[in-house]
């Protein structure tokens, strides 16, 4: 009873491919390899059911904010790499609103490094965590990803309780 119209356009190219041995492009492939194949096809024509349009879509959603925020999800030594080079454009804007006479913007101003470092972990509480909690629960395959930005969250954590 679920997507009867997609499971039986898949059944239907199978059987198609099974039955003329020019159509069947699995044919040189291992079982293993075969079976994978086949589970990813269904997957695939399963994923073009509209009944699971907006899940699909929202997954989408969180793969691409969290490809937007990958550097959370680096390595601690990149992730901090990244973070210096913008906490430096960020520094660089507040320099240019000072120069022009305007309030310097929140995160923005030299003078309060210090800052920078607390609001890294509201933003990891905040934002990061659930969204990259998210995407592993939607793709179990992106777990070491969420590994990854739990470590880098612990690191300016524990700088934040010196």
């Amino acid at each position: 009873d679920a997507s009867p119209l997609e499971n039986h356009h898949v059944s239907a190219a199978y059987k198609l491919a099974i039955s003329d041995p020019s159509l069947n492009f699995s044919t040189p492939l291992s079982k293993q390899d075969e079976s994978i194949l086949r589970a990813s096809c269904i997957e695939l024509v399963l994923a073009t059911d509209m009944k699971k349009h907006f899940s699909i879509v929202s997954c989408f959603q969180v793969a691409l904010k969290c490809s937007d925020l990958s550097h959370l999800a680096c390595t601690p030594e990149v992730h901090s790499k990244w973070v210096d080079k913008l906490t430096e454009e960020f520094f660089l804007q507040g320099d240019m609103e000072a120069a022009e006479g305007l309030p310097i913007s929140p995160l923005m101003d030299r003078s309060k490094r210090q800052g920078m470092s607390k609001s890294q972990v509201g933003f990891f509480e905040i934002c990061a965590l659930p969204l990259f909690t998210a995407l592993a629960t939607l793709i179990p395959g992106a777990k070491p990803m969420l590994d990854n930005v739990r470590a880098n969250y612990s690191q300016w954590h524990n700088l934040n309780a010196l």
